[in-house]
């Protein structure tokens, strides 16, 4: 069946692949309305056949009450594979595009590397639009995949616009109902792994793809009775690029600065008001400093684990609440794309 997806403003359908309503302009979600199932694929009853198994089961590395999803175990080595795989296979199965379509997206790195991965062996054509100045690392991981890649002067709001504008089918994940509903999968792998779920939850935010898709499916383990509340959520932004804590706690926003933690660079995501309301239901954010992101990268990796500084903001947020609480961090890049 093709998946149901709906204006979350005026809840008019999807017509095809479209980013964005056309109706109204709002943002579109992808409706659930089927039970929990132990079998990962079941719960994306959408899709028939996979173009490659989606469920990674990263790891989780125990350190008393403190434990890390390493969310990077994936084939490009970052968590937006999980949307990714969800996304394409999506299309291709519901024979949404031809074959060798031409796709866009815009990113700064990690998803642009998924985008180029899972687009190929969907049978698309992909390009990728990137900041000219985008983490080198990155950029030729983007084009071991094979996609076309733009190198586009100016803000991440101009990626946005050239991707838009380019020939064929604008697939950006910050707006694809399916990327985020296969976000899904890290609650219900979380879930799984785990005797018991965390008391909190901490989750570094940029557009907020990840927060709000694994919200979706920690509240769909509890709609379906697997769990009887959701953990504290624990958003983790840096302090000079913080726009969910400035809507959260409606603080005056400074200008906001480029980060080392990369990967977080999004300052007017379309998911603002939702995250925001979701905050406020479920949790908070901390904001963390650029020398408590280095050293807590560092801290980490004499533990053997080595990320990239976007993941590193979690451990640094955590360092700075009361430790009694049983705690999971989310790891979301590997520290091979930092290098």
């Amino acid at each position: 069946m093709k998946p149901t997806v709906l204006c979350r403003n005026c809840k008019a359908p999807r017509e095809k692949l479209e980013h964005i309503c056309l109706k109204c302009g709002g943002t579109f979600f992808l409706k659930i309305n089927w039970k929990y199932n132990e079998n990962l694929s079941r719960n994306f009853p959408y899709i028939n056949k996979w173009i490659i198994d989606p469920e990674f089961l990263t790891p989780i590395l125990n350190f008393g009450n403190l434990s890390m999803k390493l969310d990077y175990f994936t084939p490009t080595l970052s968590y937006k594979d999980r949307g990714m795989v969800t996304l394409f296979s999506s299309i291709r199965d519901n024979e949404m595009l031809l074959s060798g379509s031409p796709v866009s997206e815009d990113s700064s790195g990690n998803a642009g590397a998924s985008f180029s991965f899972f687009s190929k062996i969907a049978g698309y054509s992909p390009t990728v639009f990137v900041s000219a100045t985008s983490n080198r690392i990155k950029l030729e991981q983007i084009k071991s995949f094979g996609a076309n890649v733009t190198l586009i002067e100016g803000s991440r709001e101009d990626l946005f616009r050239a991707a838009v504008s380019a020939h064929g089918t604008y697939l950006g994940h910050t707006y694809m109902a399916e990327f985020i509903d296969g976000i899904r999968s890290l609650s219900y792998e979380i879930f799984k792994q785990t005797e018991k779920m965390p008391e909190r939850i901490f989750v570094p935010v940029s557009a907020g793809t990840l927060m709000l898709g694994m919200l979706y499916g920690l509240e769909h383990l509890m709609d379906s009775g697997e769990i009887d509340h959701i953990p504290e959520i624990i958003a983790v932004q840096p302090e000079i690029m913080c726009p969910l804590f400035d809507s959260v706690y409606k603080t005056k926003p400074a200008k906001y600065g480029r980060s080392i933690a990369d990967a977080l660079v999004t300052v007017n995501s379309p998911h603002l008001n939702e995250m925001t309301e979701k905050i406020r239901l479920y949790g908070r954010v901390i904001t963390v400093s650029e020398e408590e992101i280095k050293n807590s990268r560092n801290a980490l990796i004499t533990k053997g684990i080595y990320t990239e500084f976007s993941s590193a903001t979690t451990y640094a947020a955590y360092e700075k609440t009361d430790k009694s609480k049983n705690s999971l961090l989310i790891l979301t890049g590997s520290g091979i794309k930092n290098i």
